[in-house]
């Protein structure tokens, strides 16, 4: 019995990870998802017998694959601040290094939840984004550039909003209507 406690506290930060990723990706701190995830890679999924060590590591990979989405889902949120894309980028890009070394499977696309509650959840494929007419899918290319083109995406789109309320305007004027509608003589 004591050497079986004894092996448990050797073993108990390591069967704490999957629970520390999912606190850390409801803090957003995805650095420390980034460094929990490292520490359950000690575990060979291929040769490992010990099936609680198996679904430690089933568990902390569904947790590496949700920060992954919402790392993507901050790439592609046009509020996100300069710090928050570099740091999303950085943190996404070494994710997604440990993720492939992971998945030698490909199961890298495949949904981790069905819910829906992603916003443009219209697209079939994990990871794609439509920003008006423009589709970019995020996991076709590498984080930096893949915020690079949702950010060029946003900005085109807010250019042809603003050149379309200008024009709207300038119509108006000439058609002497004022600014709020009434008529202008």
């Amino acid at each position: 019995v004591q050497s079986a406690l004894s092996l448990l506290q050797r073993v108990a930060p390591l069967l704490q990870v999957p629970s520390l990723m999912r606190q850390h990706i409801e803090n957003a701190d995805f650095a420390s998802v980034v460094k929990a995830y490292r520490k359950v890679l000690v575990i060979d999924k291929d040769h490992c017998d010990v099936d609680l060590l198996q679904y430690v590591r089933t568990k902390a990979s569904e947790s590496a694959k949700e920060a992954r989405s919402d790392l993507e889902l901050i790439l592609a949120d046009e509020t996100s601040s300069a710090s928050s894309l570099l740091d999303a980028i950085r943190d996404l890009s070494e994710l997604i290094s440990l993720l492939d070394g992971d998945d030698a499977d490909g199961d890298t696309n495949k949904p981790t939840n069905g819910d829906g509650n992603t916003p443009r959840a219209g697209s079939t494929k994990p990871g794609t984004f439509s920003i008006d007419r423009h589709v970019i899918c995020v996991r076709d290319y590498t984080p930096a550039m893949a915020c690079l083109l949702l950010q060029i995406s946003h900005f085109r789109s807010l250019v042809e909003k603003n050149i379309s309320s200008t024009e709207a305007t300038v119509d108006r004027f000439f058609r002497g209507e004022g600014a709020d509608g009434s008529s202008n003589s």
